[in-house]
């Protein structure tokens, strides 16, 4: 039978597991959400440089 103490460190890892899986999670979405707006941005400044250049060049 397992005592109290290893039934604690069991669940304590568990949960340790499952909180650093959720972390690696919310990285890669923070992540493809930055890259995500980096293009868009990109994007817009693409088309701010075509209609500033033949505006004033």
């Amino acid at each position: 039978m397992i005592s109290n103490i290893q039934l604690a460190a069991y669940w304590s890892g568990a949960l340790s597991a499952f909180v650093v899986a959720t972390c690696l999670v919310g990285f890669v979405v923070i992540t493809n959400d930055i890259t995500a707006m980096y293009d868009d941005v990109m994007d817009v400044i693409g088309e701010f440089k075509v209609r500033e250049m033949s505006v004033f060049g």
